[in-house]
């Protein structure tokens, strides 16, 4: 039942982002309130992921990845010149982004991808 509940929140969610602008004030929330989602999920499950229990080392190493790629996004959504600067959204575009129907795919394939490596 958990899963279901899961995977009809992750649903819901997805086609809120889909109906979102980019970079606007709704967008910036929703994403990053799915990522705070899944971090209070993880610690509240206590960081069993696909292998089982992992080791505070792996933990520290994925949150610096997160903490990298995070730096990175704010610097790029910051920067006057997207151009030379592109966010991950923008290098995306190509897949679908362009439509509701693809940003609603790609948010829910990133969401799912995170609720699988912290199951």
């Amino acid at each position: 039942m958990r899963r279901l509940v899961a995977a009809a929140t992750m649903v819901a969610w997805s086609y809120a982002v889909a109906r979102t602008r980019f970079f606007t004030v709704p967008a910036e929330l929703l994403v990053a309130g799915g990522i705070a989602a899944l971090a209070i999920w993880a610690y509240r499950r206590g960081g069993s992921g696909p292998a089982g229990d992992f080791p505070s080392r792996s933990a520290a190493f994925w949150l610096l990845v997160a903490a990298a790629v995070t730096g990175l996004e704010l610097f790029a959504f910051f920067h006057p010149d997207r151009v030379a600067y592109p966010t991950i959204s923008s290098l995306l575009g190509g897949l679908g982004l362009d439509t509701e129907l693809g940003k609603g795919v790609i948010a829910f394939a990133w969401a799912a991808g995170g609720a699988w490596l912290l199951w």
